[in-house]
């Protein structure tokens, strides 16, 4: 055996589910790196952690653009 080779810790290995609520709101979901889609454990769905920093950035930056959306004042700015 080689002592100084590392071999992962089960809890160690990423592994998750594509994140639902960006796959539904998202409109550039699919051009996402796969690793940049995926969610750390649950496997319900929800973003409680992206597997990397991009993935957790680009679903916050959705939640954002749901609540300007959402906003009165940017729609009666819109409407204006």
């Amino acid at each position: 055996m080689d002592v100084h080779r590392t071999f992962p810790n089960k809890a160690e290995v990423p592994s998750g589910s594509p994140c639902l609520f960006c796959q539904r709101y998202d409109v550039n979901f699919d051009k996402r790196d796969p690793i940049d889609q995926m969610l750390i454990g649950s496997g319900s769905g929800q973003a409680f952690s992206h597997l990397t920093e991009n993935g957790h950035v680009k679903h916050k930056l959705v939640e954002l653009r749901m609540k300007l959306d959402r906003s009165p004042l940017l729609q009666r700015t819109r409407a204006a």
